[in-house]
């Protein structure tokens, strides 16, 4: 009987052990959750004062340090199967001349005029910039998408950001 006692006694220590474990995991995990949620109220230390109208990437890094981070590694270049610019700092080279057969399939857009591989997000706005895209009065040139080009959209339509894209369509 008393071995009997001592596996009962055994067995019971065992089970108030395994629920004690269980209850400190999720005790854990509620404190997890609990201090995610308390994060989420608050995204971001703000180190610097930004605006909509700041358009500088460095003045938004410093908020902003592992998104900036990634944002430069954009100016590495790089080469896939699927193209990507992997040279130099001069325009990417035109993919209609290498396959033809985007120029049927973009005909009466102004990709047609100039479509080209890709760089890396930090080229964007000088690539579109240098785009022959911008030669054609079309909407949608791909600037338009972009929210650093947001102030000019304001500034255009005397603070009204859908007034000055429609300005754009003059130009």
């Amino acid at each position: 009987m008393d071995r009997n006692k001592g596996i009962g006694n055994l067995a019971l220590l065992g089970l108030i052990a395994a629920v004690a474990i269980v209850t400190a995991l999720l005790v854990a995990l509620l404190m997890n959750i609990n201090q995610r949620k308390d994060e989420a109220k608050s995204p971001n230390f703000k180190l610097v004062d930004l605006t909509e109208d700041d358009t500088d990437p460095a003045k938004w890094g410093i908020n902003f340090p592992k998104q900036y981070d990634g944002y430069q590694r954009t100016a590495i270049a790089t080469r896939t199967r699927f193209g990507g610019h992997g040279g130099s700092e001069a325009m990417p080279d035109e993919k209609i001349e290498r396959d033809p057969w985007l120029n049927r399939m973009f005909l009466g857009y102004a990709f047609a005029i100039d479509y080209r591989d890709r760089r890396g997000h930090a080229y964007m706005l000088s690539d579109q910039e240098d785009t022959l895209r911008q030669t054609k009065p079309q909407s949608g040139s791909c600037l338009h998408c972009h929210a650093s080009i947001m102030p000019l959209y304001r500034e255009l339509g005397a603070g009204d950001a859908t007034a000055g894209f429609k300005e754009t369509y003059k130009w």
